[in-house]
């Protein structure tokens, strides 16, 4: 069989790390067209995670994770494929953006860097790795650098503009028709030794026409092995000038930047350098083997450092009760320099779900999980992770919780305070003022303590407000995420539940949501047994999760006739997976209850006997359905009286519909009206009652089914 080489060499064609040289002055006038080639680093790194696009509902497979990108979409929360692997980080992701966007547009950001901080296993290194993807691996104009041809700091060929004299810069920004020249001309950093002795000369051999002749400009690609991109941790065989200078005009990250670390004697700390570095944005001279020091270098990079909260306080404050000193001299001008963000733990379950199912992809063999085992496994996870509520008040359920981070269609009510203690009411509530503690994903060694009533935004939320997922956002506990099952202690019970199935006898290897459940009570019952090794923070969680999970285990004990919480959510997963089997058509069904709703409806209230179906031509109004409906939507029972207040809903049906669509075209403009669809779930109190009269009919039918042929 012959091969085309020609064709297999052509695939394997690679873009360069470094283009053809083009004059300065080329450089110059092509901004005019491009004026993107004179960006800070900020920009360039914005523009090469929006470029990388954002996950659109209507391509997901998966209907409950659609159902989640779709609840961002109308949040106005961009899912980012540059950080889709990292579960759950939508929201968070919304903070690194909007600093990239205000650093690249030159505000009080682009002298600062940015210090995430999470728990272990948060995702914090997963999170950098994306930015270092949308950097290296796409190579459009839009992710490409223009750097001074043989720099050795890469630098913008538009520091060199800072040797202008005023009235050049403004002859100049004339000529070339860039209004803005003299404002990216002062937000540029000042040239390096070797750029301005390039244009200059030197004091020996000083030029005597000094001249941009000389200077070519290459346009370049990021790489970690070549340019723009570096890495560094304290201690290791790198310097961090050596990081920074190699990260010029792109990205550095420092993981675990603030871990305790004694400098030799005699040395000072190389991270004090990160103060000049972010404010003045400049690296200090180099010493050549004369002895000659030369001018501080332009630094244009954007700094991520990672750490956890205590190593970050030690850094910045030192311990007295341990003798460790702070590294900073100053700790308030160096958290000035900074932008501090916290990377909670994932807290939306189709998100878990999907990072075990990767996680499953890699193991050699597996056994075989029921349709649910996955989702009870997330749901422990999840659940372990919410904000116990700081006071005794009224609170939203957390399986109510679980399902509007999802987007899943409902509407809770805020519980009442007479119901707390049944659902969170395990013993102290959680600390106000958290710090991390170790290899759990909790914070902190410090008792818990109680805030009051007063201090809790949720009590903000008015009596009787339904509840959203974007209320839920708003109000959300500053702690919520911080605290429980971190991922790695999950993926650690997915590869015991994995081995459990293994080594059951028999050709077939599988293991039940039931028995998932019962692992992981017997898991959390161990670890809140061994109190002395848990911090408080831990000890909470591993209480809350155990009530939940039924309590201790005791051989021998009835069931409960009332689940907790896991079971009963459980309960209602396998009662939708019933549905879907005996109702496979449930949306289409749904859909037609509503188009029927829609039509019916206005003509009953207008007294009409008869209506024009678009299938069926004149057919009888149908205020039977319409009755029903409203019926379940209001929670009466079959048969009962409808007021006119009861009815009124239906006048208001098509104004409700028009409101939706003039929200999201003030929110998006008007080209969003074309993406505004009508379903059967657009109104949410009609989609209640549609799905309370469907679920009904259907179980009816399951019973039917399972005592006459069971």
């Amino acid at each position: 069989m012959s091969h085309n080489h020609e064709r297999v060499r052509s695939i394997l064609r690679l873009s360069p790390l470094a283009e053809k040289p083009i004059p300065f002055a080329e450089f110059l006038t092509d901004l005019i067209e491009h004026p993107e080639r004179s960006d800070s680093a900020a920009a360039v790194l914005f523009r090469a995670i929006t470029a990388m696009g954002v996950e659109d509902p209507a391509d997901e497979p998966n209907l409950e994770r659609r159902q989640y990108l779709k609840m961002l979409k109308d949040l106005n929360i961009p899912s980012l494929v540059a950080f889709k692997h990292v579960a759950g980080s939508q929201r968070f992701a919304l903070q690194p953006m909007t600093f990239l966007l205000s650093a690249g547009a030159g505000g009080a950001q682009r002298t600062k860097m940015i210090i995430i901080d999470g728990g272990p296993g948060s995702g914090k290194d997963y999170f950098k790795d994306g930015i270092i993807k949308a950097l290296e691996l796409h190579t459009d104009e839009t992710e490409k650098i223009y750097a001074v041809e043989g720099c050795p700091d890469h630098e913008n060929p538009v520091n060199l503009l800072k040797l202008l004299k005023k009235a050049q810069l403004a002859e100049l920004a004339e000529e070339l028709g860039i209004k803005d020249l003299a404002k990216i001309v002062d937000m540029a950093c000042e040239p390096c030794q070797h750029c301005y002795e390039q244009v200059m000369g030197t004091t020996a051999t000083p030029k005597e026409e000094p001249s941009f002749d000389d200077v070519k400009v290459v346009p370049m690609r990021l790489s970690t092995r070549s340019t723009g991109l570096a890495d560094w941790q304290p201690g290791g065989n790198v310097s961090l000038a050596a990081a920074l200078r190699k990260a010029n005009r792109g990205f550095v990250s420092l993981p675990d930047a603030f871990i305790e670390r004694k400098p030799r004697e005699g040395e000072t700390d190389e991270r004090l350098l990160l103060l000049d570095a972010t404010q003045y944005r400049r690296l200090p001279g180099e010493v050549d083997d004369a002895g000659n020091v030369s001018a501080a270098s332009p630094l244009d990079t954007i700094i991520l450092a990672t750490t956890n909260k205590k190593a970050l306080k030690l850094f910045l404050y030192g311990d007295d009760a341990k003798d460790i000193a702070p590294v900073v001299p100053d700790a308030d001008a160096f958290t000035s320099r900074s932008a501090q963000m916290r990377l909670p733990y994932n807290t939306v379950r189709i998100e878990e779900v999907r990072v075990y199912e990767n996680e499953l992809k890699k193991f050699k063999v597996l056994t075989n999980l029921d349709p649910l085992a996955l989702k009870v496994l997330a749901t422990v996870a999840v659940l372990s992770r919410l904000a116990k509520p700081k006071s005794k008040r009224k609170f939203v359920h957390p399986l109510d919780i679980l399902a509007l981070y999802q987007g899943e269609g409902i509407e809770p009510k805020i519980r009442p305070e007479s119901e707390y203690d049944a659902v969170w009411g395990t013993g102290p509530t959680s600390s106000s003022s958290p710090s991390y503690g170790g290899g759990f994903g909790g914070y902190g060694s410090k008792p818990a303590e109680t805030t009051p009533k007063e201090e809790d935004p949720f009590l903000k939320i008015p009596e009787g407000v339904t509840v959203s997922a974007g209320l839920l956002h708003a109000f959300a506990d500053p702690d919520e995420g911080l605290n429980g099952l971190d991922m790695r202690t999950m993926m650690g019970l997915l590869s015991s539940i994995n081995q459990i199935g293994l080594k059951k006898p028999g050709e077939v290897k599988c293991v039940n949501s039931l028995e998932v459940i019962s692992l992981l009570r017997g898991f959390i019952a161990g670890k809140a047994k061994a109190t002395t090794n848990n911090t408080p923070e831990q000890q909470l969680v591993y209480d809350r999760m155990l009530k939940w999970l039924g309590g201790m285990p005791t051989p021998g004990a009835p069931p409960s006739e009332k689940p907790e919480i896991i079971e009963a959510e459980y309960r209602r997963m396998l009662r939708n997976l019933l549905l879907q089997v005996f109702a496979p058509d449930y949306e289409e069904r749904a859909q037609k209850l509503f188009v029927d709703y829609r039509l019916h409806a206005s003509a009953s209230v207008e007294g009409k006997t008869t209506v024009k179906d678009p299938t069926m031509g004149q057919v009888p109004v149908n205020t039977g359905l319409v009755d029903e409906l409203d019926r379940y939507r209001l929670d009466k029972p079959k048969g009962s009286t409808l007021s006119e207040e009861d009815k009124a809903f239906r006048t208001r049906l098509d104004a409700l519909i028009g409101i939706l669509r003039d929200e999201l075209i003030e929110e998006r403009g008007l080209e969003a009206a074309k993406d505004f669809k009508v379903t059967w779930e657009t109104i949410p109190e009609l989609a209640k009652a549609i799905r309370g009269k469907l679920d009904a009919e259907i179980g009816t039918l399951m019973e039917k089914l399972i005592t006459t042929e069971v």
